[in-house]
């Protein structure tokens, strides 16, 4: 694989990531309420970080096996993982608001 293939799939990854941040309160509306039910998490905070932050590793190198029909290389695995980590704490931030929200409609 080039580097030139492997420095473009990073940056699609990057405006990607834009995209999920942009609408991850609509997935947690949408989704939250059925895996809360089916796990029952005890910290609900931890849980949600873990399924989103795993749903967004996992995307990628998939992707990119079915795109350039190999295995992705560490190093594009590794910078798409400090991609996700220069978003870390937006995402934070959308899960604990999202969380009140949550607990505190449960409790009106």
């Amino acid at each position: 694989m080039s580097k030139e293939q492997n420095e473009q799939f990073i940056e699609e990854v990057k405006s990607d990531l834009l995209v999920i941040v942009r609408e991850l309160l609509n997935t947690l509306n949408e989704s939250y309420d059925s895996f809360a039910k089916s796990w029952k998490p005890v910290n609900k905070f931890d849980f949600v970080l873990g399924w989103i932050h795993g749903s967004i590793e996992l995307r990628y190198p998939t992707e990119y096996q079915i795109r350039y029909g190999k295995p992705m290389p560490d190093e594009v695995f590794f910078q798409i993982a400090s991609a996700i980590r220069e978003r870390r704490e937006e995402i934070e931030e959308i899960i604990r608001n999202f969380l009140a929200e949550v607990t505190e409609s449960k409790t009106s």
